[in-house]
């Protein structure tokens, strides 16, 4: 389970404290006795794991909050209040509050917001209340543990998205199981209440699942969604930008590429696809080059501004100025087929028939289905014949 999915790292536990609850009638010796054979494999196995994950340097997990912008103790602290935002969701599962790319405030603080102080409180007395409630109510005491000990590990200290409600698939399914048990009691007096409840759920859930599926029916309507919900963040306006653009809705696109690049100057990607947008299909080059100059300077390694910056370069007759920046391309990503055809066909422009075709061919074989690719390889065959019968021996 470990080698498919991470989260199996909880399975162990969640049988130790099933066959305690259930089988084991919360017995304080068999605890005591089962935390000793449990323990030493934990003290032993957990590290092998945890090198094993990290590819032996165990600090990488920390090294991906410089991809983030939350620190490690902010993420620590908000997930209490992204807890919670899930049991929420459970009780009131309203169309209007799921969201798949949340803009989830951050916690810097014990008190800022104070909610954080509350949830952890609320988190405590909760566990509390778990324990508490075993004796006489089994069932719901073990689906609390399940419902937390399930989110442990993508609500810890791993440096993952702050909030994502498909996290909360496994954890929901015993809290349901728990609630439907004590529905069940408290319509017993009255039998044929509880099949009339259970008819009412399903068709209040049926009829928020199909509201929520049109959300979900294709990728405009769903980043739409998302950039509603979450209009401060930079992600689900450049999604939008993207699918836009994709189903031909170019002026949308376009609104939504300077959306995001309002919410996040730096955006390399949104630079670089705002700009070939605007070369594409309004055919401004001269607006378009300094977003390709400024995705390149916010993201450096980055292959796909440095080989449309070249196509600019090129159309304007700076054919040495678009073969540094093709070389670029090609050199950060080995297999981006276009960058390879542009350096081709650019060289060739220089006279370096010797090297160009190559390219171009390089391109073809990547590529074989690619109708601009071969043109641009049989237009520079015709300019070497052309040249060969004129001044022969020039390669």
């Amino acid at each position: 389970g470990l080698a498919s999915k991470e989260i199996a790292f909880t399975v162990p536990l969640l049988v130790w404290l099933y066959e305690w609850y259930f089988f084991r009638d919360l017995s304080r010796d068999w605890l005591m006795t089962g935390l000793k054979y449990f323990a030493a494999p934990a003290i032993i196995i957990l590290p092998v794991l945890l090198y094993a994950y990290t590819d032996g340097d165990p600090l990488r997990i920390l090294a991906k909050y410089d991809d983030r912008d939350f620190t490690l103790l902010e993420r620590l602290l908000t997930q209490y209040r992204v807890v919670w935002l899930y049991l929420s969701l459970l009780f009131l599962p309203l169309p209007s509050r799921f969201n798949l790319d949340y803009d989830f405030p951050v916690s810097s603080s014990l008190f800022s917001p104070p909610s954080t102080l509350i949830a952890i409180v609320a988190t405590v007395g909760l566990f509390y209340a778990a324990f508490r409630l075993a004796p006489k109510h089994r069932i719901l005491s073990f689906a609390i543990l399940w419902f937390f000990i399930n989110l442990a590990l993508e609500s810890s200290f791993i440096a993952l998205e702050m909030a994502f409600e498909h996290r909360t698939y496994l954890p929901s399914i015993l809290v349901v199981v728990a609630l439907w048990q004590y529905i069940e009691g408290w319509c017993a007096s009255i039998p044929k209440l509880a099949p009339i409840l259970a008819l009412l759920i399903a068709a209040g859930l049926g009829g928020a699942t199909v509201s929520r599926g049109k959300v979900w029916c294709d990728r405009v309507s769903l980043w739409a969604d998302c950039a509603a919900k979450s209009p401060n963040k930079a992600r689900p306006h450049f999604n939008l930008a993207q699918s836009c653009e994709a189903a031909g809705q170019i002026e949308r696109a376009v609104a939504e590429f300077r959306e995001t690049l309002q919410i996040d100057p730096e955006h390399a990607e949104a630079h670089n696809n705002y700009g070939g947008l605007l070369q594409r299909e309004y055919g401004k080059s001269e607006e378009a080059r300094p977003h390709f100059e400024k995705a390149i300077e916010y993201r450096e390694k980055y292959a796909e501004p440095y080989n449309n910056l070249g196509t600019v370069l090129a159309n304007e007759g700076k054919i040495d100025e678009a073969v540094v920046n093709f070389r670029q391309a090609v050199k950060l990503k080995p297999d981006f087929a276009q960058a390879i055809s542009q350096l081709g066909m650019a060289l060739t422009l220089q006279g370096n028939y010797k090297e160009g075709l190559p390219f171009l061919q390089q391109a073809i074989k990547m590529a074989p289905n690619d109708q601009t690719f071969r043109n641009n390889l049989t237009a520079a065959t015709n300019r070497w014949k052309r040249q060969q019968s004129e001044a022969p021996g020039n390669e």
